[in-house]
Order: C-alpha cells, then sequence, then structure tokens
C-alpha cells in the first residue's frame, strides 16, 4: 500500500491570485451599497501590500467605469451559465482584466480554474465587448446623477437651481434622508430606462 505525498495538487487546485479574490470581494460590497470603491479597498486591505491595493484600484475603477457593458457582455457570452460554480464578482474582476487593461496580465500565467474558464472564451468576450460598446449610449449624453447641497447663506436654493440649469443639469425630486437612501433611489429610478 503506497501513500502519496500531500504537496501533489490536483491540475486545479492552482489558487486564484490575490489581485482577483481581493477584487471580487470589494465588488461583493459594492454591489450590495456598502461604499464607493476606494474607500472598501482601504475597509478590506488589512493585510495587503500597497502594491497591491494600488493595482486593486486602478483595476477596480476602471471596471467601474464600464460596470454595465463588461456585465453585459459577460451575461451574454453565457459563460455564468456553461460554469455555475464560476463567482459572478470574479468573472467580472478577470473580465475586466482582460478588457480594460492595455498590457497582457501575468496573472494569466497562474492556471487556476477561473482564469481558465475565462480565457477559453475570450474572444467571444472581446468581440461582445465591442458590440456592447457600439450599443451604449454615449457618455455625453447621459450625466450621472449629483446629490446637491446649498448653503443658502451664500445663495439661495433658486439661484443654485438657475446656475445648475444653464451649466445643463436637471432637476430630479427625490425624498431620500441619506446619501445611502438617495444611491438606492437613483438605482431604481435608472433601472426603469
Amino acid at each position: 500500500m503506497a501513500l502519496e505525498p500531500k504537496s501533489v495538487k490536483n491540475p486545479h487546485s492552482v489558487p486564484v491570485p490575490r489581485l482577483y479574490k481581493f477584487c471580487s470581494k470589494v465588488l461583493v460590497e459594492y454591489f450590495q451599497f456598502k461604499g464607493k470603491i476606494p474607500k472598501l479597498i482601504l475597509q478590506l486591505a488589512r493585510k495587503e501590500p500597497g502594491s497591491m491595493i494600488k493595482l486593486a484600484n486602478k483595476l477596480l475603477l476602471a471596471l467601474e467605469a464600464k460596470l454595465n457593458i463588461v456585465k453585459a457582455a459577460v451575461e451574454n457570452i453565457g459563460v455564468l451559465e456553461k460554469n455555475p460554480g464560476l463567482r459572478y464578482e470574479l468573472a467580472l474582476v478577470i473580465a475586466a482584466d482582460m478588457l480594460l487593461n492595455e498590457v497582457q496580465s501575468k496573472r494569466f500565467e497562474r492556471l487556476c480554474k477561473p482564469v481558465l474558464t475565462m480565457l477559453e472564451v475570450r474572444e467571444q468576450l472581446q468581440q461582445e465587448y465591442q458590440r456592447c460598446l457600439q450599443d451604449a449610449p454615449a457618455a455625453e449624453d447621459r450625466c450621472k446623477p449629483r446629490w446637491v447641497c446649498v448653503n443658502t447663506l451664500l445663495m439661495s436654493t433658486t439661484e443654485a437651481k438657475q446656475r445648475l440649469t444653464e451649466a445643463g443639469f436637471s432637476l430630479k425630486h427625490y425624498t431620500p434622508r441619506s446619501y445611502e437612501q438617495f444611491l438606492l433611489s437613483v438605482r431604481v429610478s435608472l433601472e426603469g430606462l
């Protein structure tokens, strides 16, 4: 009876790169409206080195700018349905690294199961991303909602409304009592579009 040494690993037990794990944890918190990405990175980066925090910040802020397009591309190719073990947030992070990073990442050389899965659909993902980019409305046509506080000691609210209207903003009426409630009401109103 021969025993195998414990140091022998299965071919798919290669660990996921720490950057991907960390970024997916941040995305989970972000999707639960627990804060903005830079704040969440600092909260979750207890034992992480500074260089990884910088990389995570760069990757996640690039992903945040194109989040709806990357989400649509990942969902349209059906990689999550074909691979139910692949976490949604991890797939988004790997896809963002593939699509939004100008330089070929060395993290793709780590042949862990999630990276291998995303590498298999890389061409499909790039084609779908380009199609979604063309279908997306131009950034200058849509403006992100803004939360505005007016110091009424310096100007009246009617003057502030007039200046913002002249600058191209339009007034939307929301009745939240906090910024988090405001974000939730904006999300609900944008889903109706």
